[in-house]
């Protein structure tokens, strides 16, 4: 029986991607030992029009078209016999999916890679609810990996990128509706142009606001992380990947500034500053995670389309991937291969307490 679930969690597994081109690799110049990858997945880039009259720009790069598939690790450690079960319950392994949302909109000749309804969000939510996941966030997450806390056994989190008003004017109202949490993302510097006065706004382009932010925030729901103040850009830089002929002190600096004067305006806000770390365009390398890592984050969300397998190394925080949420992505099918897993895994275990539900 065993078996026959295993072979229908690999059928599940193979999801192909709405709409997908494949995104490249590439070799920094400067350090060649350094593979940046834009894996998989490309946020949406915002544009700052002045005037109000632009909406946002998306990104040339597509979603690179791949089957969704647990690493070899994973297949070799599920079990083949009553006695490589029993051997499996005695470890401390969690599988942890993360959706990754951009922008949600009632227009529908705005839906596609990056944009998806309302009704389908609502149906997310939905879905998750039936199928009996809890919604943490990577506070939650960085708990459990710190042994302080135990997560609720079939865990998800939902991840919403760029800060788009959308966010507040949709994606929120429905979070308070189904008592479920999100994490979200801000590029700083759209924030503070949209919290401005007499500044010309629409929901098909516009940011959320300072004061949009607050508010989400006091009501525990949501949970906000860094995706730079100005290193949302593919001109000049690769997101926060550093530049061709940039020596290894001027990025550091670099990176430090822009993080930096986010992270500020946060503490400044909110209070607290965050930990983790959303990857512009999800472009990733080794130097960028050393540089957060310096600079006091505790966790990187990529866009590698993935479940996440952790075992309690905090290096697996410094790699968090996450499922694009595309227009029509099959979304129940993606959450059945879940449940199979987790059927077939137990959930990890700590002494210490479980995670409260909001």
């Amino acid at each position: 029986m065993r078996r026959l679930l295993w072979l229908c969690a690999l059928c599940a597994f193979i999801l192909p991607v709405t709409g997908a081109a494949g995104a490249t690799d590439a070799t920094d110049a400067t350090d060649a030992t350094d593979a940046v990858s834009t894996a998989g997945a490309i946020d949406t880039a915002g544009t700052v029009d002045t005037a109000g009259a632009a909406e946002a720009v998306e990104s040339d790069a597509a979603i690179d078209t791949e089957t969704i598939d647990l690493d070899n690790a994973a297949l070799e450690s599920l079990p083949e016999s009553d006695s490589a079960l029993a051997k499996r319950e005695k470890t401390d392994v969690v599988y942890l999916p993360i959706l990754m949302y951009h922008q949600i909109s009632q227009k529908e000749s705005k839906w596609g890679d990056y944009v998806i309804s309302d009704r389908e969000f609502e149906d997310d939510l939905q879905l998750l609810k039936e199928n009996g996941y809890t919604t943490i966030t990577v506070s939650d997450l960085l708990k459990f990996m710190r042994k302080k806390r135990k997560l609720p056994p079939k865990s998800v989190m939902l991840t919403f990128d760029d800060g788009f008003e959308s966010d507040y004017v949709y994606a929120f109202p429905l979070l308070k509706k189904y008592k479920m949490k999100a994490v979200f993302s801000v590029i700083g510097k759209y924030t503070d142009f949209y919290s401005q006065e007499n500044i010309s706004k629409h929901i098909n382009y516009s940011h959320s606001t300072w004061d949009e932010v607050i508010e989400m925030h006091k009501s525990g729901l949501a949970e906000f992380h860094n995706h730079s103040y100005d290193m949302h850009v593919m001109e000049g830089r690769r997101g926060a990947l550093r530049k061709r002929g940039e020596s290894l002190e001027a990025y550091k600096q670099a990176v430090s500034d822009d993080l930096g004067r986010l992270n500020a305006a946060y503490a400044e806000r909110i209070g607290g500053v965050p930990e983790a770390f959303t990857c512009p365009f999800g472009c990733y390398n080794d130097t960028l995670c050393e540089v957060l890592k310096e600079l006091g984050f505790s966790a990187v969300l990529t866009s590698y389309q993935k479940i996440n397998k952790l075992t309690g190394d905090p290096e697996e925080m410094y790699h968090l991937n996450r499922f694009v949420r595309a227009h029509n992505r099959n979304i129940p099918k993606l959450v059945e291969s879940w449940n199979v897993l987790f059927e077939m895994v137990p959930a990890a275990k700590t002494n210490r307490t479980k995670i409260d539900s909001p």
